[in-house]
């Protein structure tokens, strides 16, 4: 009978430890995926926060020539950084999916 507790208090044993070895896995690799999240979301959140308030306030449209192809060169160039920034929007997406997936 003694025998039998020894093994099967190896075996429990056994089984804490490869359990514990996994979880400790699942937590690293979280951290990793969350790491990653959270640098690129904070940087798009405080541009996005930045951006949104040029916006709301831009100069109203212009009425003369110069002040309009004044006006469309800006938006122009801040169509670019939109367009520069959509691969960060597009990580962040992708690594919250990822955070999402691994957590729920």
């Amino acid at each position: 009978k003694v025998a039998k507790e020894i093994e099967c208090l190896g075996q429990r044993w056994d089984a804490l430890l490869k359990k514990a070895e996994n979880r400790h896995k699942q937590l690293e690799s979280i951290l990793v995926v969350t790491q990653q999240f959270h640098e690129t979301l904070e940087p798009l959140s405080e541009w996005l926060t930045a951006t949104e308030k040029h916006l709301s306030n831009s100069e109203p449209i212009g009425t003369e020539t110069s002040k309009l192809e004044d006006q469309i060169s800006q938006h122009k160039m801040l169509q670019s950084d939109i367009e520069v920034r959509k691969k960060n929007v597009d990580r962040a997406i992708s690594n919250g999916m990822e955070l999402l997936k691994q957590t729920t």
